[in-house]
């Protein structure tokens, strides 16, 4: 795991790194299709120019429009969850870099815990809290298990998920770790729910700062190090994609 120190916080590993599998994985999804796209129409145009009546080539040019439908599915669903896990990458390393700014003894960026977890920002000394950052702007809402952030629904339930990596980092550090769910978009004041906080960016440093004192740096630097060699997760920044130029801009 890589290390760096910011303002006397040591921080291990890098934000992001499984929205940046996503979009490296999204990307490889949406250039197939691209060329699929493109191979597919070329065959229909080349039958077409060679013997647009014949019935055999007719049924081609039939197989081929099908085939072509099939790849601009599967292109537009590449380009859909690519600017998705863009989107994602691009709030975690916002609040990455607010957290490092916070005064903590130790961060953690996206961490496999010994439970398989994997933690998006562990923060440690003195407080103790596990980070969880969703992207989007507006309003957040938590009714009848569903989070909204606007008019968008988070899929899952993420209250539940940021309470289980808290549980699981409670029995495995012996302290008793904060949840805390960061939206960088929300357009209002923190709020807690079941013991959770939801905050924006803005207010990420304050919800950190007013916890309690938990964990000195001395036990904090112990439990990073602790973690199993499987938490050095494999980094790989995503590319730009090739077709960015008739893509839409990330929000």
């Amino acid at each position: 795991m890589s290390k760096a120190n910011v303002n006397s916080t040591t921080v291990t590993g890098r934000p992001a790194q499984e929205a940046d599998k996503l979009a490296n994985a999204a990307l490889l999804k949406e250039v197939s299709g691209a060329l699929t796209l493109a191979a597919f129409t070329g065959l229909i145009a080349l039958l077409l120019f060679l013997a647009p009546d014949h019935p055999v080539y007719v049924v081609g040019e039939i197989a081929l429009g099908v085939g072509i439908l099939w790849a601009a599915k599967i292109y537009a669903a590449g380009d859909q969850e690519y600017h998705k896990a863009r989107a994602i990458g691009k709030a975690e390393r916002e609040v990455a870099g607010i957290l490092a700014r916070s005064g903590v003894s130790e961060l953690a960026h996206s961490t496999k815990i010994q439970t398989g977890e994997i933690i998006g920002h562990l923060a440690l000394g003195p407080c103790a809290a596990v980070i969880k950052t969703y992207p989007g702007t507006g309003r957040v809402t938590y009714e009848s298990n569903i989070f909204k952030v606007g008019r968008r629904q988070i899929p899952g339930d993420p209250l539940k998920e940021i309470i289980s990596h808290a549980t699981s980092l409670s029995a495995l550090i012996g302290v008793e770790v904060s949840p805390i769910i960061c939206v960088p978009g929300m357009t209002h004041d923190p709020f807690m729910i079941d013991g959770v906080t939801i905050c924006s960016s803005y207010h990420i440093q304050r919800a950190i700062r007013t916890l309690p004192p938990a964990i000195d740096a001395f036990r904090a630097r112990a439990f990073i190090s602790s973690l199993p060699e499987g938490a050095k997760v494999k980094y790989r920044a995503p590319r730009a994609s090739i077709l960015s130029f008739i893509n839409k801009p990330i929000g």
